[in-house]
Formats: C-alpha cells, structure tokens, sequence
C-alpha cells in the first residue's frame, strides 16, 4: 500500500511540474512561444532550454515509478542504487539554471522579466523535488528489510551507573529510528553520538556560543583589512589608518580568547564522551549472553572497546570542532559576500553544491571501506591475542614465525584495502581541491567582469577576494576534516552494533526468596550450544541433587556433565526441559541472588590479575579479613598463601600465573566457601590438590555437607565413591544412577570405569615452608655481590668521566662569554671610540644609541657565568636547575632577538644600513650570541644531568638488590642499530619522527614522488595569490578585460596542475604510512615473538595488545594524516616567504620577528601534551587488561554475579585517564589561545607597519595588497600547523611506547646455533638452582640434578610449588637457571637452534592450550606439508579420532577461541595428539591425562607405552596408573630432589612417595604409615574383597599386593 500511495505522489508531481513550468515558459497563454524559440533559439532570450529541463525530470520520475510498480524486485533496488547519479543530475540543472539568470542580468534588470525570474526559480525548486521523491522510491523499496533488520536490532538497557559522568545516554527510546538500525547515514550516526552528550548540554552550549564568538569576530576581520587598505589607497594618512587598526586589534584578541575556550571546551565534552561511550558499551558486554563470548573472540570484542572508541572519540572531537567552526565562518563570510556581490555570491553558490557532492560520494565509500579495515583489524587483533596469551605453548612448539606469518597474513588483506583508501583519498583530494580552485577563478573572472562593467568597484572586489581566500580556507578545513569524521563515524557504527544488540538469553529474573532450600531439579532436559545448534548435548536428562546430599557427576568426556553444570548456572537456556531451584526454573530469579546461593569451582580455574585476598572475596563487598582466613583455610591454602613474599597481599599475576595448579585450584575453592553458598559445585575442583591437601579440603565440605547441595563432577574414585547418589552420564542421556555399592553390583558402565581407575593414584600436593622459600643459594649471592662491586666501579668511573666533561663544557662557556664581552664591545664603540659610553649615558636616544645593545649583553654574560658556577659549585641542585630554566633562557633570548630585530627597523628610519655598518654588525652579532647562549645552556644542562642520572645510579645501585644492580649493569647495551635516539627512552618528538621516516626507507621512492608533488603543489600554491594581484592590477589600473585575461589563464594553468599535485601527494603519503602501519605491527609482533617467557609474565596480555593495537593505529593514523598537512604548510610557508621578501624585506622581517614565539609556543605545548598523551595511554592500556581479563574470564565473572564489579573496576580506570583529559583540555585551550593570538598580533602588525611604508612611499599600496594576499595565505599555513600539532603529539607519545617494546632485547634470547644431525634424547639436570624473573628472591629449585634416559619413562612427582613445572620450563629453554646446567645430549639446551630444540622435545601441558583453528590445524600446529593420514594416526594414537569424527564436520571442525567448543578432556586428546605427530625424542606429559575418563586414559597409555623405546618420557601425573610403571620416579620436595627409583625401591624406603601411595590407594588418615603392609591389607580386607568382586579378573588385590 504505501509503495502505490508513493507512486500515486510522484505521477502526480510530475503533472504538477509540467502544468507550472509549461504556463511560467509560455508567460500565461502564449503558445507561441514554442515556435519562435525552435525557430530562432537564443540563450540570452529564450527559457527553451529550461522546458526541456522538465522533459528531463519527468521521464526520470515517470520512468522510476513504473519500475516500482513494475518490478518490485529488481526494479525497485536500482531505484535506490541510482541516487546518487539522479543527485548529480539535479545539482547540474540548478547550477545550469543559476548561469542562466546571471546571462539574463547581462540583457536587462529581473525586474523586468518577472516569468522568467519564476521559471528559474522554480526549475530549482523542483529538481530539488525530484531529488526528494527519488529518494522516497527508494527508501520505500527497502522499507521491509529496513523493518525486518530494525525488529532484529536494539539498544541495549541495563545496569545503572554509579557515576553521573558515566551514564548510559543511548538507553533512551528517543534516539530515534536511525540510532536502532544496524545501518545508518553518517549523519545519523553522528547525531546518535551527539545524545551521548545530552548531559554535557551546558558545556556544549558553552562549546558552540564560543565558536559563535570567534567565527563573527573571524568575519568582521576581512571587512576591516579592506577598509584599512582603502584607508590607505584614498587618503595616504595614518590618522584615518589607525581606527580601523584599532577594530582589528580588538577582533583578534576576542576571536582568539573565543577559540582557546571553544577548543578547550570541545576536547573536553569528547572526553566525557569517550568515558560515556566506553562505559555504556563494558556495560552493555557485561549483560550478553555466555554465547554471545561463544560467538565472538575476545580479541575482536577488546578491538571495539579499545581501538574503535578511540577512533570514535578522537577522530571526532578533533575534527567535529574544526568542521562547525568552518561551517560557521563560512555562513558569515557568505553574509558579507551577499552584500558586497550577490551576483558575485550566486557564483559561490553555484560551485557549493559539487563540494557537496563530491564529499558526500567519497564519505559514503571511505566509510564502507573503514569498516572493512576495522574488521581485518579486530582479525589481526584476534590472532595476536591468541598467540600472545598462549606463548607458552606457541614457544614450546617453536611456531613464532608461523603466528607472526598469520598475523602479517592479516595485516595484508588490511593493507589491500588501505591502497583503496589511498587512491580515494587521492580522487578525492584532486576533485575537491579543483572544485575550490575553480571556484575561485570564476569569482575572479566574474568579479573582473563587474568591475568593468562598472557594477561594482574595485576596493569592493578586494574585500570579496580577501573573503574568497578565507572561503577557500574554510572549505579547505571541511575537505580535511572529512575524512576523520567518516573514519570516526564507520568506527562509531561498529560500537553501535554491540550497543544495539539485546542478549538472546537476558538475566531477566525478578524472584528472590527469603530462604534457599538448595534443591535442584534436573527436568527432562535437551541442549545444544548456541555454536552448534544442531549437535544435543543433552537428551531428556532428568535427575535431582538434595539439600544436604553430595551428588557425583561422571562419565566419559564430551558426555554433557559440564553442560549441566552451565544450565545450572544459568549460563544458557534448555531447548528443552528445564532446570528447577526450589521448585522455579532458574531463569526466574534475580542474576545476584543465584549466584549468590550457587557457586562453581570449575576444572580450570580462572583467577584475576590482583592480590589473594582480592580472589577470594571476589564479588563481594565489606568482607573481613578474617573470613578470608577462615575461607583459605578450610581451602588448606592458609599456610600456602602466609608463605608468599606479601601473604594475601600477594599479587597472583594475570590469570594466576604467579602460583601452581594446585595453588590456584584452592584459592579458587577458597572463593566458592567464603560466600556459603546453598548449591555447591565442583567441577574437578580437587583435581590439581595433592592427596593430603584434598583429604583437608574434604574433611572441610564433609564438615558443611548438611547445609549445602553440593554437586560433584570428578574423575577420582576418592571423590565420587563417598557420594551420596552418583549419576553417570554417557552420549548426553543418563545411563545409570544410584550410590557407589549399587551402581557396583549393577557392573554397569561406572562399574567398568571403577575397574579401571581403582588402582589409580595420585601424587600430593604439600605446602612450601615459608622459612625455606626465602633461603639464599650462597654461590649466587658471591656472584651477585662480584656483579654489583664491578657495577659500582663502573658507574664511579662514568661519574668520573663526566666530571671531567663538565669542566670542559664550564671552561668554554666562560671563555664563550668573554668572547662575547670583547666583540660586543668592540663593536659598540666603534673599534676604539671609547667616549661612546659616557655620551649614551649623558644623552641615551633609542634611534641612535646602541648601549641597550651592549645592555643586553650583560645579561647574556651574566646569565652564562650563573649557570656556570651553578654547575662547578653544586653538582646537586644547581645542576638539575639549569636544565629546568632551558624554557625561560629560550625565551629570553628570543625577546632579545626580536628587540634587536626591531632596533633594526628603528634604524633605517635615520639612515640606510649601508651608512651604519658598526650598527648592522652589532645588531647580527646580539643576535647570533643569543643562539650560542641557548645552545650552550642546554649543553650545561645536558652535562648536567648525566652527571646527576649516573650519581644516582651509583647511589641505587649501592642500596638495591643484586639482582637490580645486575639489570643496571645490563640496561646500557640493550638497544639495536637504529640509532642514539632508539636507544633512549626519552626522546624529542623530532627524533621519535625521524625514526619513524626509517621505517619508511624501503618506501623512499613512494616518499620521492610525494615530496615532489608536495612541492610542486606547494610552488604553484605560492604563485596563485601573485597572479592574483596581477589580475587585480590589471583591473585597476587598465580597467579592460583584455589585459585580465592572460593572470586569469595562468591562474587556471596554476589551479589545475595544483589541485593534480595534491591529490597525488594526499594518496601516496596515505600508501606510504599505511605501509609504515603494515611494518610497524609486523615488526612489533615479531619482536615481541622473539621476548623470553618472562616477559609475558611481567606484562599483561591487555598491556601489549594494546601497544600492538590502539598505539600503533595512533602512530599511522595521526601522524600520516597530520605530517602531510604539515609539510605542505612549511614548504607553503617558505613559498610565501621567498615572495614576501622580494617585496619588502622590512615586512618580512616583521614576520620574522613573529615565527620565534609562535615556535616557543608550539615546542611548549608539544612536550608538556606528549607527556601527557603518554599517561594517557598508560592508563588505557590498564583499563584495557581490566577488560581484556573481564572478557576472557566471563564464566567465572558471571558465576559469581560480578559484572557490575568488573564494570566499576574499568570506570575507575577510565575516571584516571579522565582526569589527565581535562588536563588535556585545558592544555589545548592555552595553546589555542596564545596561537592564535601570536597569529593575529604578526598580521596587525605587518598591516601597520604596512601602512606606515606605504604613506612614508617605502611601498605601492598594489604591492601592498598583494603583501596582505600572502599574509592571509600565511596564516592558513600557520593554523593548518597549529591545528596538526596535537594530532602529531598524540602520535609521537604513542610512537614512544612502541619503541619501548621494538628496543627491547630479549634478556634470554633463542641464539643457539647447534643442530646435529641425530639426537639421542639423553636430559641431564646438572645442580639447578633457578628463581622465576618476577620473583627473584625465592628459589623454586635448589641444587636439582637428575637424568633422563633415551627409552625410559622417568615420573616427576612432588607437591605443588615443589618445582615440577620448572623443570618443564628450564627444558623447554623458557628461562635460564641462575646456576647449573640443563643438558641434551651432553651439551646446554641453551645452544641448540630454537626450531631443533622443540622439533626434539614436545610438550603436553596440565591446561592445554588450542587455538581458534579447526582441529586438524591444531594438531598439525607449527608444521608444513603435513598429510592428512598423519593427522588421523597421531589423533588415534591420543584416542581421539573417533570423538572428532563425530564433530559436524570432523577435522574440519573450529574448536572455537581457546578450545572452548570441546570438553576438557577432548582438548587434551588434541593436545597429545599436536605432540605425537612430531614424534619427538623427548616427550613430556605434564598432567596431560588428568582430564581424561579411565579408559580414555587407558588406550593413551597403551599408545604411549608402544612408542617408548623411541623416546626420553618425561611424566608429571597424580595417578598411580602413570606413575608405577616408570622406569624411574623422582620425588621433588620444596625445590629439592627428596629421593629417586623405582616404585618398589620407594616403596620399600617408607618415605615421602609410600606416605603418597598409603593416601592414595588405601585412603589411610593424616599420619599413618605403611609400616607394616601386610597389616594395612588386612585393616582394609572389606575394602580390597568389594573391589575383588567388582573385577572379574582380580586384578586390583594382585596390584596391590605387587605395590607393597
């Protein structure tokens, strides 16, 4: 219906159009107007030409209607594809209309053709209606996916927010149809934004009533230019100068204030909303849906919190301030055009609409392509996450090039689409710049036409062209601010799309009783993960856990016993069936009170980068320490966590990394018992504890059983026999369900499952004594002690050495000043006149004396000894004081510079130069010793501080640690080839620059062409307002059109071959950087693939993702989008300069005497914002490693109803950057101000003293004009640099932080260079002792030495902390020991090539690491050329083919971010097979079957025992199972060797191992021993004749008896 009405509008407009365009051509009635105008057609007289514009707009709408009606499919989509075409159309026919009334002024007045005047302004109006309904066809035609894609869309609503500053503005329904689609203009986007700062209305107001301050007192400005110069040219008198003078001066100084408080006002408010926005959409995270962190990695979803709201906020408030401020100028320079010219401003406006279209087609297309970059971005982002956070198993498997090969793979598609950006940029830069320079010509040759004519005079067309010139300005500034604003708003709407996306799973729950009896009912349940839709997990399970009763969950891997514990927890929705607490389905109650009545310990537990005492009260507020206590111990980590270096104050590192499995698993469970929960769930919570630790840990949830539904998933026999009721669950139905004696006698599928893990038996996990933790090998300490005497003679020798620099660089300042004293005054007198100084006394005249010359150097003296004595007399503070007044002495002495220069001015005023050559050398030499005063102060404080920087190195080195004087001795040579200024960490912004453009020396042809194109542009720049003074000459004085003709040809010769340079220029420096981009990534990945493991343990994933992210996207983006405008506006300025000079070199001496401050204030504020820019990202980077640990610890986050905490936490951080914003603001409204005013105060003054040359006849007033034509130029180029300043800053403080991380040398780099042809796999520990680099001051090994022998399996057990993975890690080469040796083949694994190394030794870790690949890319990772046969004979043998053939689409199968798609012991059969397929010499299985059922482990065992006598086995295991048969055991105790051998042997010594063995496989009490083993048989004869039943062949009484 609504497509006829439509149609049925458009028919009708069309006959509409018709019937008035036929009646206004044909004046009424007559018809005969048609035949005479075929018949004898002049443009001049004739509207023919508009009537035929009718037919044009009629077809087209008729023609779009029928296909509407017609063809509703195709039809209707080419209607809104050809808008833009019918766009371009109608902009040509009111511009061809406009051209037609100007002809018709040229016969006679508008008065007198009143039909005429109508038709043409109706032909406007109503193309601009074709335009309207065109796009009505359209926007109807896709009305219904529109509707379909709204209904599917959303804002998100939630949590409200603690903070006024960080309130969710887009919450509201009033944002409006375009804020809910997915798909929006640009300027919807942009006004959705803008509701994000309804709360800091009062500030924009502020914000825009300034901007309304400066833009009127912009515009008045010209005005009064032109009445000064007419002052000038008619009256040649500096009394009816100085008025309008006056006006100006006032002008400037309001405009200037006005934009310093606008800038100021405007950074801030974007501030606020980068707050706002980045908080509404952590928050907005916070309430999806588990699946939604399913679907989606974390990398993706940290690139929109972090890179996109940057560009957001960034690229928008930069540009949005400059874009209002030129749309505003531009309105009231239109206001004064209008009355000088309206025919000269009905020009402008014809050429208005192409500027439009032209920045509209480029904005719609730059922004699709944004998109698409961002997405290849948040990819790259993606992998680099991934790698970064698994290095670990990306080293152990030696595959960093082929994870920097995917990344760079990414970074490549990226950069295809940034050479489409390029040559866009290029398009669009030609095609704007030809559009304003055309502009301008035809306002020239126009005006000139006027003048001629007689309708207008000559003064006025001066002051329309010094209005043209900041027109071009102005459209200039939208031209280039075009391209951030669309960047920003394609950036915006991929925010926008998480903003707008509602869960599909809300926690929505309003229930929330006083009381919780705690039992759960499992109710005919069918599941499959959102992921997998089409794969149920669970088939109508049904069963119920009992307050009071522990419930064990079993069954083989994959079978869906996790799944239930996620519909328990509310995580996802059944498709079926529901899940009951108390009779009411779970999705009932509120999000809190669940979870705060159900908690989860998981298999792999997820603690956050804060201290002990900060996990364990997780989610909950105003806890005491003393339930902590309390918690922790019942936990049995008390004892543990006391022994830290700060106890529950201790940090434990990002995701517990900074304590052992075992460690981590009972802070964990310490979290669950705090909160006294009425269901508990542990799911394997107890299988990382040692047996003594988990017989505490069970005697504590035995003790509060009867206050809680404890729901248990284990795979330990000890575990699950003690259980109330067991359900075993297999192929997602449960198959049986009873206690453990039923399920027994049934010799069901759990019977076969007991048979074979019966006889398993775990190692124990005992605490550190805290005492022995802190205890020194005394060899090291020697060696440190060695280290830190020859750090501290070295560092006295530099001192030493530095001293010594400093009398040198003291000794030539002093005779530096008295060099300046003698010439000074040499020069003063005259060579020998000493009478000069008593004549100036007596009789001082500033025009003739130069004793205030001499005067100035007695300051300069005076200030050069002072800093002098300064430095010899107190090394202390007088040194670092000299270095601080750097500032001030530069100022100083530009004020000097600039009163000599004007000295010099007031000179000429007596006599020419030429007669004083005593004063002209006076004045150059005053001005030359004030450089050599700064560049020696600055050497003083360069001297200076060395020596203060190497004292107190001296002193810190002498009151630390050996191990900080030993990284003091190391600091020095860490840095690479690329130069002094890469080696420091403190660079000037030039030298951060400069090393950049190195980046850029394989580009330096693509530099070439740019720089070249960037100068012609810039010459023929510089020439344009010449020949546009020639033109203006040419009218003035020859009053002909004959003589204007040939500047205005050459002016367009110029405007052509201009407008092609830039475009050149803007797209090969845009290729240029985002090459730089492309290198920049690759080689920060790369140098961060090279950094040892403890790297990564020093620095969060969060931290370095956003280096290798949001940093450098700040380093390309800003800076090739600044540097460009940049250079151009110097070479433009050197251009002006060179013309300017040839005019009048004492004008141009003025401008001289304005660069210094204009410099002095740019170089301020640059470093004062670099410093700050550099905090700034400092404190993003932890706001970032808040969301970044949030995101990829969801389960654990929203287990624990913590989501409003979490977003608190990453609100603080943002408040901290917050902070250093409005110090940011308020930064930039100085900066703006005192340039701008520095800007101004030059162009008063040039017109002045312009004014004073040209009534003295020094200068023609014509070459005068053409002097303010520059002058006006320069000041563009002056703004243009003020205004590009920041963004370069912002670039070069985040170019900083990168280069912290590419000058970084790896403190233990993989340089080995062996790799014999044949390995033996022979493992050596020769007397190890080794500390972990974070925490240097506990010893984890302590004189460890063991063998590993070719063909025998070797068993590593011990408590946790004892030192187990260690050993792992030392031989996998991911530290260095701090004394001994870990040998392979007899020779440190420290000197083999890193690839050898780990193709020899494969690594199977107790939390297996994969990646987001498919599952036959995970098993061949870090491999080439690898063939299918060889990847499913490496899964049999890990017994996981059968499970992968059962995936939806078997090897081919993602396993999601991390493995999540599979259960954990499907992910460590993958993980063994990615080992396997290597067929490694050294293999090493750390806990790698803990995660698996019994007989899954029982066919790994048997594949792993037919390939031993190929391989040095290297086992850490709990179970018995995998430890008995082990050719050796070594049992490592509080970093000790405590004994080693057989299992016989150990069990025949009655120590540490049979104390094991006795908990594991008899279940004896705390302290019995097996002393007898005969006897403790028999004490548990019922226990041993009940498993004899269970097992048809006996086997476990056999196995026991063989143990003892």
């Amino acid at each position: 219906m609504g497509t006829k009405v439509i149609v049925g509008c458009t028919v009708l407009y069309t006959l509409l159009d018709s019937v008035i365009t036929t009646v206004l051509y044909i004046h009424g009635s007559h018809l005969t107007t048609f035949t005479n105008d075929i018949l004898d057609f002049n443009i001049l007289r004739s509207a023919l030409d508009l009537w035929g514009l009718m037919l044009l707009r009629v077809s087209l709408l008729l023609g779009a209607s029928i296909g509407v009606s017609w063809n509703k499919g195709d039809g209707t989509s080419r209607v809104a594809k050809a808008t833009t075409f019918i766009l371009l159309i109608c902009m040509i026919v009111i511009t061809y209309s406009l051209a037609k009334l100007l002809m018709l002024t040229e016969v006679k007045p508008l008065n007198h053709q009143p039909w005429f005047l109508s038709l043409i302004c109706w032909t406007c109006a109503s193309s601009l209606g074709v335009v309207l309904f065109w796009k009505k066809l359209g926007k109807e035609s896709n009305s219904v996916s529109n509707l379909n894609s709204s209904s599917r869309s959303g804002g998100g609503r939630g949590a409200e927010d603690t903070e006024k500053l960080v309130e969710t503005a887009g919450e509201e329904d009033e944002e409006g149809e375009e804020g809910r689609q997915k798909k929006t203009s640009s300027g919807a986007t942009l006004g959705r934004l803008l509701t994000y700062c309804k709360n800091d209305a009062s500030l924009l107001s502020v914000a825009v009533l300034f901007l309304l301050i400066s833009a009127v007192c912009e515009a008045f400005i010209p005005y009064y230019y032109g009445q000064a110069i007419d002052s000038i040219v008619l009256h040649q008198s500096m009394e009816y100068f100085v008025k309008p003078v006056i006006t100006l001066a006032a002008l400037a100084l309001v405009s200037s204030l006005a934009m310093g408080v606008r800038g100021g006002v405007f950074t801030l408010t974007f501030a606020r909303l980068n707050l706002r926005l980045r908080s509404h959409l952590f928050r907005t995270l916070m309430r999806q849906e588990i699946g939604f962190f399913d679907e989606n990695h974390t990398g993706d979803i940290i690139s929109r919190l972090s890179a996109d709201t940057t560009q957001v906020s960034d690229l928008i408030s930069q540009n949005i301030n400059i874009f209002l401020r030129s749309i505003i100028k531009g309105a009231g320079f239109f206001v004064f055009m209008f009355g000088m010219s309206w025919k000269l401003t009905l020009v402008t406006i014809m050429g208005f609409p192409f500027i439009a279209f032209v920045s509209k087609l480029y904005g719609e297309y730059y922004k699709k392509l944004t998109k698409e970059v961002q997405t290849t971005l948040a990819e790259a982002n993606k992998v680099a996450e991934e790698t970064i956070s698994s290095m670990r198993t990306v080293r152990s498997f030696a595959n960093e090039n082929g994870e920097a090969d995917s990344y760079c793979a990414k970074l490549l598609v990226m950069f295809q689409l940034n050479k489409k950006q390029a040559l866009a940029y290029a398009c669009y830069m030609w095609t704007s710049c030809i559009s304003e320079l055309a502009l301008e010509v035809a306002i020239l040759y126009y005006g000139g036409h006027l003048v001629v004519t007689g309708q207008m005079s000559s003064g006025a067309l001066i002051s329309f062209f010094i209005y043209m010139l900041e027109l071009g300005e102005c459209l200039e500034s939208i031209a280039s601010v075009y391209t951030g604003l669309m960047q920003g708003v394609g950036a915006a709407e991929k925010v926008f799309e998480y903003l707008d996306r509602k869960p599909k799973h809300p926690a929505e729950g309003t229930e929330a009783p006083e009381t919780c009896c705690g039992l759960v009912e499992f109710k005919d349940i069918t599941f499959a993960y959102p992921t997998r839709p089409e794969t149920d997990i669970l088939k109508g399970v049904s069963f119920t856990l009992r307050p009071g009763e522990v419930t064990a969950l079993v069954g083989p891997s994959g079978s869906g016993k996790s799944s239930c514990v996620s519909l328990l927890e509310n995580f996802y929705l059944p498709q079926q069936g529901q899940v009951l607490l108390d009779g009411q389905p779970v999705n009932i109650f509120q999000h809190d009170y669940l979870h705060s009545k159900v908690a989860l310990v998981g298999q792999e537990p997820v603690l956050f980068a804060r201290t002990v005492k900060e996990n364990i009260a997780y989610g909950l507020t105003d806890v005491s320490m003393e339930a902590v206590v309390q918690a922790a111990t019942k936990a049995n980590a008390h004892e543990f966590i006391t022994a830290l270096p700060e106890g529950y104050d201790t940090s434990v590192g990002e995701k517990g990394t900074q304590l052992s499995g075992g460690q981590k698993q009972r802070v964990a469970i310490a979290r669950a018992l705090i909160r006294n929960p009425r269901v508990l769930i542990l799911d394997e919570a107890t299988s990382a504890l040692d047996a003594e630790s988990e017989h505490t840990v069970q005697q504590a949830l035995s003790n509060i059983i009867h206050e809680h539904t404890v729901l248990v998933i284990a795979h330990r026999l000890s575990t699950v026999e003690k259980a109330d009721n067991i359900i075993v669950i297999d192929k997602g139905h449960v198959a049986e369900e009873g206690s453990h004696n039923q399920l027994m006698a049934s010799a069901g599928l759990y019977c076969k499952l007991v048979q074979r893990q019966v006889l398993g038996m775990e190692t124990g996990e005992e605490v550190l004594n805290p005492s022995e933790n802190l205890q020194r090998n005394s060899d090291k300490r020697r060696r440190r002690r060695r280290q830190s005497d020859s750090s501290s003679s070295e560092s006295e020798i530099n001192v030493r050495y530095s001293i010594m620099g400093t009398k040198v660089i003291v000794g030539c300042t002093v005779l530096y000043t008295l060099l300046d004293s003698v010439i000074t005054t040499v020069l003063y007198i005259h060579g020998s006149h000493l009478t000069t100084f008593t004549n100036d006394i007596l009789d001082f005249n500033i025009l003739r004396s130069a004793l205030d010359l001499w005067g100035l150097m007695l300051l300069r003296v005076s200030l050069l000894l002072g800093a002098s004595i300064g430095v010899s007399w107190n090394k202390g503070d007088g040194t670092s004081r000299v270095a601080k007044a750097t500032t001030f002495i530069l100022l100083i002495c530009m004020i000097v510079i600039t009163y000599s220069l004007a000295k010099l001015l007031m000179l000429t005023e007596v006599k020419p130069l030429n007669h004083q050559p005593w004063f002209l050398s006076l004045i150059c030499w005053t001005c030359a010793s004030s450089l050599g005063v700064v560049l020696f102060w600055k050497k003083l404080g360069k001297e200076s501080n060395s020596v203060s920087n190497l004292n107190s190195s001296s002193r810190s080195g002498g009151g630390r640690g050996a191990e900080d004087t030993e990284k003091l001795v190391e600091t020095a040579g860490e840095e690479d080839e690329e130069g002094e200024e890469g080696r420091q960490k403190k660079t000037s912004s030039g030298a951060t620059l400069g090393r950049l453009l190195t980046y850029c020396k394989n580009d330096a042809s693509l530099l070439s062409v740019a720089v070249l194109f960037l100068t012609m542009s810039a010459v023929c720049e510089a020439f344009i307002p010449y020949y546009f003074g020639k033109a203006i000459d040419s009218i003035v004085l020859h009053q002909s059109m004959e003589h204007f003709a040939k500047p205005v040809i050459t002016l367009v010769i110029l405007a052509m071959v201009s407008s092609f340079a830039i475009g050149v220029r803007g797209g090969v420096f845009t290729l240029t950087f985002a090459r730089l981009n492309l290198r920049l990534r690759s080689h920060l990945f790369r140098t961060l693939m090279r950094q040892e493991i403890g790297f990564f343990d020093e620095n969060h994933t969060g931290d370095i993702i956003s280096r290798l992210s949001a940093d450098t996207t700040q380093v390309s983006d800003l800076i090739s989008q600044n540097i460009n405008i940049f250079l151009r506006s110097i070479v433009r300025s050197a251009g002006f300069f060179v013309f300017m000079f040839g005019m009048s070199w004492k004008l141009t001496l003025v401008t001289i005497m304005g660069f210094p401050f204009i410099t002095f204030v740019s170089n301020l504020y640059g470093e004062y914002y670099k410093k700050l820019a550099k905090e700034v990202q400092t404190t993003l980077a932890e706001a970032n490693k808040v969301a970044e640990e949030t995101i990829s610890s969801m389960r654990t986050v929203r287990s624990f109803a913590n989501e409003s905490g979490e977003a608190d936490s990453y609100c603080a951080k943002l408040l901290v950057m917050f902070q250093l914003n409005k110090k940011q603001a308020l930064a930039y409204a100085c900066y703006m101000w005192t340039s701008c005013m520095s800007d101004f105060a030059l162009e008063i003054a040039l017109l002045y003293y312009g004014g004073y040359l040209v009534v003295t006849g020094q200068m023609s007033s014509g070459t005068l004009i053409s002097f303010v034509l520059y002058m006006l130029e320069l000041v563009e180029c002056l703004e243009s640099i003020a205004s590009v300043y920041t963004g370069l800053m912002q670039g070069v403080g985040a170019a900083e932080k990168v280069f912290e991380y590419l000058d970084r040398k790896p403190k233990h780099p993989a340089e080995g260079t062996e790799a014999p042809e044949t390995c033996c796999g022979l493992v050596e520990f020769k007397d190890i002792t080794f500390a972990y680099p974070t925490r240097p001051e506990t010893d984890i090994l302590k004189g460890v030495s063991f063998t590993l022998r070719p063909g025998e399996v070797t068993a590593l057990v011990g408590p946790s902390g004892s030192g187990k993975s260690s050993c792992v890690n030392l031989l996998e080469n991911f530290y260095l020991p701090q004394q001994g040796q870990v040998l392979l083949d007899g020779q440190p694994v420290n000197i083999f090539q890193h690839d050898y190394l780990h193709s020899k030794v494969a690594l199977v870790g107790q939390e297996p690491v994969l990646f987001a690949r498919t599952v036959k890319e995970n098993i061949a990772y870090g491999l080439t050329d690898v063939s299918m046969e060889a990847v499913v004979q490496a899964a049999t043998k890990a017994n996981a083919h059968e499970f992968i053939t059962a995936l939806p689409e078997g090897y081919d199968t993602s396993v999601g971010e991390k493995g999540t798609q599979l259960s954990g012991g499907q992910k460590q059969r993958v993980a063994i097979a990615r080992a396997l397929i290597r067929n490694p010499r050294v293999l090493i299985l750390d806990e790698a079957t803990s995660a698996l059922d019994a007989e899954s482990e029982h066919i790994v065992q048997q594949a792993l025992n037919n390939i031993i006598h190929e391989h040095t086995v290297l086992v850490i295991a709990h179970r018995l199972s995998t430890v008995e048969k082990a050719d050796n055991i070594i049992v490592i105790n509080k970093g000790h060797v405590a004994e080693e051998g057989s299992h016989n042997q150990l069990m025949a010594s009655a120590g540490l191992y049979c104390k094991l063995v006795q908990r594991q496989v008899l279940g004896m009490e705390t302290g019995e021993e097996v002393l007898n083993p005969s006897e403790n048989l028999q004490r548990n004869s019922d226990k041993r004749r009940r498993h004899r039943r269970q097992s048809n062949s006996g086997s476990s009484e056999s196995k026991i008896t063989m143990w003892c």
